[in-house]
């Protein structure tokens, strides 16, 4: 199976020009470079689920890179890390839970994150919360650009 990592980069150009002691910013040209790399998921996803407090720890073989797929630091069940403090099973954050574990973990080959409202927030106040990453381990370190 396969699947399509695909990244964009927007840049802008810009010409600053000092005219009678008065400066002008014109913008020459933006772009937009986008790219679509099809990445083999024949060893199948990886997951760590890692208890609030706790360090999630992900790895991957030699020669491999972790992609994160999905990261959500919340509860979603009582089975999960249970934990006397549970008023919300249905919370979390999925876009700030992503964005913390990719920057911490891609392309790397094995990474460490805290499970910590200091890292991820508190999305669900008065909940024992854990952190749920799923993950590939790709040959790419990074995705490459192309125009």
């Amino acid at each position: 199976m396969y699947v399509y990592v695909c990244t964009y980069v927007y840049s802008r150009v810009f010409r600053i020009a000092i005219k009678s002691k008065i400066t002008y910013i014109e913008e020459l040209h933006a772009n937009l470079f986008f790219s679509c790399v099809r990445v083999c998921v024949c060893a199948g996803f990886r997951s760590s689920t890692t208890c609030e407090h706790k360090t999630a720890k992900l790895k991957c073989p030699s020669g491999k890179y972790i992609w994160v797929f999905h990261a959500r630091y919340g509860r979603t069940d009582y089975r999960t890390c249970p934990h006397r403090l549970h008023r919300d099973v249905r919370c979390g954050s999925t876009r700030v839970s992503l964005k913390q574990v990719r920057s911490a973990c891609e392309g790397r080959r094995t990474c460490k994150i805290k499970a910590s409202n200091d890292v991820f927030g508190d999305p669900c106040k008065g909940t024992y919360k854990f952190l749920f990453v799923r993950y590939l381990c790709v040959s790419n370190r990074k995705p490459t650009l192309s125009s």
